[in-house]
């Protein structure tokens, strides 16, 4: 019999496997799971050079599979964070921007993110002029949560050249009073400033990968599904930090093009498909966008928003969507198409279905990111394609309150429709799209089971799934979307040692309790990577 490098005993084994929910003692050998059942059956495997874990009463689960984010955490130090938990006012950002400005040059970007204006005493977007007030002398950029809204100050739009005669852009729009530039611009009419704003060098992409990755470790998560893709100087140094062993997280890179940025094309270009690389990096979807957020009025819907006299922002007409789907399905690439309206998710519907019909393809697994306002036919009609929802459980939580107010609650009892992913077969892999909202996979756990916002509004309680189905929406369908599951994303033997210990027993404490739960230990390929020390403090 082989003997065990480690072994994990004496809590609750949450495997994410539908033949064997729960076990009690899980062995590892060389990196691999080498066996998942009773203490007797494992403990055999035990040497005297086994490291045995005491789990303490603890939930040992598979490591967590962030499936739609960002890996921004570690080029992000420098942003100024008004988020609702650091502003509660248009005054608090003036005061966090103007520190930052006493603290910068003349001529100096500042960056600041997360606001939500529905979270403020005002209830409106900030304006140019309130930047104006805060940093006079610096160019400031301010982005909304969702990140598919910012506002920018004069000093911004006069450093990228934006004037008020300008007229909106393609898919994007710009603000006005009474003809003037307010500041506030939604999608694509941010494209100008945010590059100008938030350049990035090779050296600090190359740093910023492995606090990215030690972040993650603190919420348990072992892999990641990154959704950026425009940025060739951080995919290469993503791939270098990984080559060289510096960045022990498990990554899922897509690619995509924005503006006259050609990551996507380039590589398909190449040759180079889904699937390529190995267990640490691997190439995945490539990805498109048909709409924004709701938050922010931009998500394309098929009925107005409340206070808005529009539908949100198609980013394209169906023709369009229907060649570049069709180009990417034929070329071999899994789609990842952000939709959340449920017109942008109908218009990707219809270009899956006729790609498909030209082109049969098995096993396909295209991607809707998002995946938020959904009716019995549009979920009927997904089954059908047999595609994969990449939904946010922690929008539920942090976001839900703001969908409220801009669609009212009858449009939003449904949203993120989780049970029924589940019941019309519909593989639904959870994420966060940080730094949107926080990353806390507990957080979004706690969402897809009580479909609570934080003001504690329901939203649908028909749509809540068990505790076990919310761990394997961060798990097992998580390696199902990346077209893993025979490698990771549950406990079973011969997969690839990722797992969890968290604070408790999931599954023994008050529903209410389970975002408080904390990550104990964190471990990717057999090695410990993250270790809460007493205090809590990594």
């Amino acid at each position: 019999m082989l003997e065990a490098d480690v072994i994990l005993t004496g809590g609750r084994v949450l495997t994410a496997r539908e033949d064997l929910p729960e076990a009690a003692a899980v062995a590892v050998r060389d990196g691999r799971i080498l066996r998942v059942g009773s203490e007797e059956e494992v403990l055999a495997c035990r040497s005297r050079d086994t490291r045995v874990i005491d789990l303490n009463g603890r939930s040992l689960i598979p490591g967590v599979i962030e499936s739609h984010n960002h890996m921004q955490h570690g080029v992000m130090q420098d942003v100024v964070d008004c988020s609702p938990r650091a502003v509660k006012s248009i005054d608090d950002i003036k005061s966090r921007i103007t520190e930052r400005a006493d603290n910068s040059n003349p001529g100096e970007w500042i960056v600041a993110r997360g606001y939500d204006q529905t979270k403020l005493a005002e209830g409106r977007h900030p304006t140019r002029w309130d930047l104006d007030e805060a940093a006079p002398e610096n160019p400031v950029l301010l982005i909304r949560t969702c990140s598919h809204v910012s506002v920018a100050n004069s000093q911004a739009m006069e450093a990228v050249g934006v004037s008020e005669d300008d007229p909106d852009p393609p898919a994007g729009s710009m603000d006005r009073n009474r003809g003037r530039l307010t500041g506030v611009l939604r999608e694509m009419a941010q494209q100008p400033i945010k590059k100008e704003a938030m350049r990035v060098s090779r050296e600090r992409w190359r740093h910023g990968h492995p606090v990215t990755a030690r972040y993650y470790h603190r919420f348990g998560i072992t892999s990641s599904h990154e959704l950026t893709g425009d940025d060739a100087n951080m995919i290469s140094t993503m791939i270098e930090a990984s080559q060289e062993g510096d960045l022990p997280l498990r990554v899922y890179q897509c690619v995509r093009e924005r503006g006259h940025v050609q990551v996507g094309a380039n590589a398909m270009r190449a040759g180079l498909i889904t699937g390529l690389g190995n267990e640490w990096i691997r190439l995945g979807p490539y990805k498109i966008t048909m709409d924004g957020s709701i938050g922010g009025a931009t998500a394309a819907m098929r009925e107005p928003y409340i206070n808005e006299q529009h539908c949100g922002i198609p980013y394209m007409e169906q023709d369009e969507i229907d060649d570049l789907v069709g180009r990417i399905h034929t070329a071999g690439y899994q789609l990842a198409v952000h939709a959340i309206g449920d017109q942008a998710i109908e218009m990707t519907l219809a270009a899956v279905e006729r790609a498909i019909r030209r082109h049969p393809r098995q096993d396909h697994r295209h991607r809707i990111e998002h995946c938020g306002i959904m009716d019995p036919v549009l979920l009927e009609r997904m089954a059908d394609l047999e595609m994969v929802a990449a939904p946010q459980p922690p929008f539920i939580y942090y976001l839900g309150d703001s969908y409220v107010t801009n669609l009212g609650i009858e449009r939003v009892r449904n949203i993120y429709p989780f049970r029924s992913y589940i019941d019309y077969g519909i593989p639904a892999c959870y994420g966060s799209d940080y730094p949107v909202v926080d990353i806390n996979p507990l957080v979004g756990i706690y969402a897809a089971v009580t479909r609570k916002t934080e003001r504690e509004t329901e939203l649908g309680a028909a749509e809540a799934v068990s505790i076990h189905e919310a761990i394997r929406g961060y798990t097992y369908w998580g390696a199902y979307a990346s077209f893993e599951e025979d490698i990771k994303g549950t406990l079973a033997a011969g997969k690839l040692a990722d797992m969890c210990v968290l604070s408790e027993d999931i599954l023994a404490v008050e529903t209410e309790d389970i975002p408080g739960i904390k990550v104990d230990l964190t471990m990717v390929g057999g090695d410990l990577v993250y270790q809460r020390s007493e205090d809590g403090c990594p």
